[in-house]
Parts: structure tokens; C-alpha cells; sequence
């Protein structure tokens, strides 16, 4: 039977979409190929990292003190809430995120932040948010120590290259204060290594994690108000001036050493994850 004009030109167009399906989803699949070849090609670079062992499925850590530990500086109320409940959270829609994206599944958390340009844009998106939620999160946990450990000021190395470059203690002190007390809503504050080993304070906002800007982290500050309103409410600056009295000196001192080391030995932006 012979077609109808219009019938044949709703055929043809037919034709020419399936044609254009069948070359995207060719087109993606090959795409998908790349993204993972340029990981496992850029992964056998690594030569640093802070949580190796971070990798699906993800767990809640442990804190290395008690929930009420860091009393009266930060309460017991908000550790238990912030650790058990909101950290917890984002553990949990991670795994969900990640269930589904096996072949990324033996990545490191650091390694998928690191690499979200070459990640499809779905996982990329989550994994800006609870990855880096769990990575952020897991940071600042160590950087805070009860008494007697926690406070005081930092010693050989760090304290050296603060002097260095803040003039002294008490200003990188002030510097770090107003960096943070200058940005507004949920925000972390870092004090960072940049490649040139030079120290820098910045803040992210939401759950950027400095290692997306190149960045290597050496001490964290929550400044979310999950941390702090339910004893301070909206006194950001009475948080900032405790805090300084539970910051884990030891573990920021380690990371300062450890990330020298691996900068000593980098050749390529991303070897240090």
C-alpha cells in the first residue's frame, strides 16, 4: 500500500530518532569507558591520603573521646546530635548514592572528590553534598581533643611556618576569626597547604571540601549552626573563642608534616589522594 506523504515524512523522522538514540547511548557508554579508564590510569599516581580506608560501604567513625568529653566548650547535647544524628545522616545517603554505582564503588571517598569532573553528573552532584559531608565532618572530628590534650598552641614545624607567615600565633588566630565570622550561613573554616607549601585560610561553604580547590586541609572548623546554636544561638564569635580550647594541636601538627612529605614527592596535582 502506498504511503501517504506525511506518513512517510513521520517514518523517516521516526528512523533518524532511533538512529540519534542508538549514537548517544553508544556515545555515553564509550564516555563512561574513558571516565573510568582516566581514574584507574590516574589512581595508580596516588601517594597520599587522610582516610584510605574510606570506601564503600562507609561507616559512621568513632570519636576518639566521649560525646561529653569536650564540656563545657562544646556541649554534650550538640556532639551527640552533630555526630549520631547529622553525620550519621549523611553516611547513610551516601551508601544509598553509591548502591548504585558500582564501577565507582572501589574509589576512596578522597579519590571520587578529587575527580568529580570525570564522574557521571548525578553521582558528581551527590557526592559534592553527603561525600563531602562525610569527609568534613570526619576532619574536624579529629581536630578536636579534650583537655589535656586539646588547646594550647602548636609546636616545631607548624608553629614555625604560622609565625611565618601570620606574624605570630595570635594573629592567625584573628585572621582565622574574622574569615570566619565574615561569611554568612553554613560555612567551614580551613587553615590549608597549597602546592607551593605555603599556608592559607579559606572557608567553603555548604560541603565543598578544600581538596577540590587543590587544596591540602590541615585543620577544620565547623561553622555550620548545627554546631553551635543550641548553646550559643546566633553568638557565631562566643563558638569561635571556645573552640580554641578543644583544637587537637597533635593531629594538626601530623597533617601538616605528613602533606610536606607528600608534597616533596607530587608531580601531578592529584597524586596526593
Amino acid at each position: 500500500m502506498k504511503r501517504k506523504k506525511g506518513e512517510a515524512l513521520f517514518s523517516l523522522k521516526n528512523s533518524i530518532s532511533a538512529a540519534v538514540l542508538v549514537l548517544v547511548g553508544v556515545a555515553l557508554g564509550r564516555w563512561g569507558d574513558q571516565m573510568l579508564q582516566t581514574l584507574q590510569k590516574s589512581m595508580q599516581a596516588a601517594t597520599f591520603s587522610y582516610f584510605p580506608d574510606y570506601k564503600y560501604p562507609f561507616v559512621l567513625p568513632e570519636l576518639a573521646y566521649g560525646h561529653d568529653a569536650l564540656e563545657p566548650y562544646i556541649s554534650t547535647q550538640i556532639m551527640y546530635l552533630h555526630h549520631v544524628h547529622q553525620h550519621r545522616l549523611a553516611v547513610e545517603n551516601l551508601n544509598e548514592t553509591m548502591r548504585e554505582y558500582a564501577a565507582y564503588q572501589q574509589y576512596s571517598l578522597e579519590y571520587l572528590l578529587t575527580h568529580l569532573e570525570v564522574l557521571p553528573y548525578e553521582l558528581a552532584e551527590k557526592l559534592k553534598n553527603f561525600g563531602g559531608s562525610h569527609f568534613n565532618h570526619s576532619f574536624f572530628w579529629r581536630c578536636l581533643s579534650p583537655a589535656p590534650q586539646g588547646g594550647g598552641m602548636p609546636q616545631g614545624r607548624l608553629k614555625e611556618a604560622i609565625d611565618r607567615k601570620f606574624g605570630s600565633f595570635e594573629n592567625f588566630k584573628r585572621t582565622f576569626a574574622i574569615a570566619t565570622l565574615q561569611c554568612v550561613g553554613s560555612v567551614w573554616t580551613w587553615l590549608c597547604c597549597d602546592h607551593q607549601k605555603d599556608l592559607v585560610i579559606v572557608t567553603t561553604m555548604n560541603y565543598e571540601t578544600p581538596l577540590t580547590r587543590d587544596l591540602l586541609p590541615i585543620l577544620s572548623f565547623d561553622v555550620w549552626e548545627h554546631a553551635y546554636y543550641l548553646q550559643h544561638h546566633h553568638k557565631r564569635l562566643a563558638y569561635v573563642l571556645l573552640w580554641w580550647n578543644v583544637v587537637n594541636w597533635a593531629y594538626v601538627e601530623h597533617n601538616y608534616d605528613a602533606v610536606l612529605t607528600a608534597l616533596a614527592h607530587v608531580k601531578h596535582k592529584k597524586d596526593y589522594n
